[in-house]
């Protein structure tokens, strides 16, 4: 009955969640995406991969897709882990949507996060992983002229993971921002604060059971100069598992797919009057290790 009760809380915060990240790979398909203590985390190789597709016929009409990858392993000698993140995003509105009468207004913006996590173990049953990841973007886009005009960003992110069998706690804070735009040095952002919390819990009686229930969740933490701190639901997953089968929504939509010992699918979706947004995700664990909420 709790288990059900705490369900139904999650599932109603989630459909009153006006989702924000829909552009984004939903929370857990990309491990390292708000937290980089999860590189290694499952203690052998794990490859992930998915694509989100966006089509928006309204006021805001755009076509978008965002093709992604990860792929993280634990190094026993040293008790680390390491990852690499990449992705890359494209954004194509109509020529009647630009200032420009021939022009159709295209952004395209890649990225690469590499992540390194040191493991220290307490007992066996919990584990301290702090972290450090470096990101660098890169965004093409004619938003001001005909012309394509190219930008770099480069930042840093520090945190720590706290993780046991069935729950995870995670704090991640930018430290370091800066941005170029065709060679030239334009700045860093004017946030004195960028961080999340990312947590998760996974309702099951042991890591056997036919049945498990799993909410994950990230709070985001950001304070711009001369302006109040902004702290909200950044991203939400609440996922159901029975035997092999999973289903449940998303930050993408309704969720279902399949999960074995070392292959996991999730399709996920939603439709409404005026657009349309769906995630394919896929997940490889190349030999058997420790069960992950992911």
């Amino acid at each position: 009955m709790k288990k059900m009760k705490a369900a139904l809380i999650c599932t109603i915060l989630l459909l009153s969640f006006k989702i924000h990240s829909q552009d984004l790979p939903p929370l857990g398909s990309m491990p390292m995406f708000y937290n980089g203590g999860f590189a290694g985390e499952a203690g052998t190789p794990r490859l992930n991969v998915g694509t989100t597709i966006n089509e928006n016929w309204g006021a805001g009409k755009k076509h978008r897709q965002f093709y992604y990858s990860s792929f993280d392993m634990f190094i026993p000698k040293v008790r680390t882990g390491i990852g690499i993140s990449a992705g890359y995003r494209s954004t194509k509105f109509p020529k009647d949507y630009s200032r420009f009468d021939d022009t159709k207004i295209i952004d395209n913006t890649a990225f690469l996060i590499a992540s390194l996590s040191p493991k220290f173990s307490y007992r066996g049953k919990y584990t301290f992983a702090p972290f450090i990841d470096f990101t660098y973007v890169q965004n093409n886009n004619n938003f001001d002229e005909p012309s394509v005009n190219m930008g770099y960003g480069t930042n840093s992110r520090a945190g720590i993971l706290f993780n046991s069998r069935k729950m995870y706690i995670g704090i991640s804070i930018e430290i370091f921002e800066s941005y170029m735009k065709d060679y030239t040095f334009i700045g860093s952002a004017d946030r004195s604060l960028n961080s999340n919390i990312q947590l998760g819990y996974s309702f099951q009686k042991s890591s056997e059971s036919k049945f498990s229930f799993t909410p994950q969740l990230v709070l985001g933490l950001t304070k711009y100069k001369n302006e109040n701190l902004h702290f909200g639901l950044a991203d939400l997953s609440i996922m159901f598992r029975y035997q092999k089968f999973i289903w449940g929504l998303n930050s993408n939509g309704i969720a279902f797919g399949f999960q074995g010992k070392k292959f996991k699918m999730v399709l996920s979706q939603s439709v409404g009057k005026n657009f349309y947004s769906g995630n394919l995700s896929l997940r490889y664990v190349f030999k058997q290790g420790k069960k992950t909420l992911y």
